[in-house]
């Protein structure tokens, strides 16, 4: 989820900050567009860290022996996080089932 907030291809983040990022610059907005490339890149590398700091120390929390416990997630967390990874994905791979809508509004 945190790439799909970064922008990074085959998510759907990427496909609304290229729809952002084509409409400013189809209507000559370049000023705005060149702000929010920046405000990209700031925040792509502000998620991109995130994602380092949690696949490279250990999570969990720790008891009075410094033994790190496993942290638990249920199963209904875990199902509604699978479902929104599948629809990112989803929407990231085949944009056409939303962009398609939003261009006809």
């Amino acid at each position: 989820m945190l790439f799909a907030q970064a922008g990074i291809p085959l998510t759907s983040g990427f496909i609304a900050k290229f729809d952002v990022f084509r409409v400013a610059f189809e209507q000559e907005f370049y000023f705005t567009g060149l702000i929010v490339l920046i405000a990209t890149v700031i925040s792509a590398a502000f998620y991109l860290r995130m994602v380092l700091a949690i696949y490279s120390q250990s999570f969990g929390e720790e008891n009075e022996s410094t033994e790190t416990v496993p942290l638990t997630v249920s199963i209904t967390t875990s199902t509604a996080i699978g479902i929104c990874v599948a629809v990112t994905l989803l929407v990231g791979i085949f944009p056409a089932l939303v962009t398609g809508f939003t261009h006809a509004l």
